[in-house]
């Protein structure tokens, strides 16, 4: 029973700091409405060991000044992800885009597509036009996102992207219901 508790205060230690180191960018305004930072895998599950990586992702709404929010997406995992490599000396998913590096990325480089790949940063746009014939990459962030995924900035961003996620899609709703259920 100790180590499932040893797990849980881990998980729940990595992601207060998370949240702390998210706080500063509430002062941009309005803006923030359209971002949210979620933490997944095991820290996520909350059940990181001492070897796990911490993987997060900054999710945003790109319908209007797309390019702007994206630089704020960006600017914000940026910030998380020194403060998780430099100053907490963790193991970060993606931390190999940051290090080599003098400059920050260039939003244009990421592109809108969603591979089966770590992204730093996730359009949620792209995410939730896709079609209902979805790739399996597309299919397994739907699910990496409404099972796992734990807000460290804008609870309420990712809550509604969760309720999106789930409405009109009867097929996926059923599919998540089955994967709880584990069957």
């Amino acid at each position: 029973m100790d180590l499932v508790w040893d797990c849980i205060k881990r998980s729940r230690g990595v992601l207060n700091d998370c949240a702390q180191a998210a706080i500063p960018f509430n002062r941009i305004g309005a803006e923030c409405q359209h971002i949210g930072v979620g933490v997944y895998g095991s820290y996520g599950r909350l059940e990181a060991r001492p070897s796990s990586d911490v993987e997060f992702a900054v999710y945003y709404r790109g319908e209007v000044n797309s390019l702007q929010r994206k630089d704020l997406a960006l600017t914000l995992w940026h910030r998380m992800i020194k403060y998780m490599v430099f100053q907490r000396k963790l193991n970060v998913e993606g931390s190999n885009l940051v290090p080599k590096r003098e400059s920050l990325i260039d939003p244009l480089e990421l592109g809108s597509d969603l591979p089966n790949r770590y992204l730093p940063i996730i359009d949620i746009d792209a995410l939730l036009s896709e079609s209902k014939q979805r790739s399996p990459a597309v299919r397994a962030r739907y699910y990496q996102i409404l099972t796992e995924c734990r807000s460290v900035f804008n609870p309420s961003f990712l809550t509604w992207l969760k309720t999106e996620l789930l409405g009109g899609h009867e097929k996926e709703v059923r599919l998540f219901k089955d994967y709880i259920r584990g069957s």
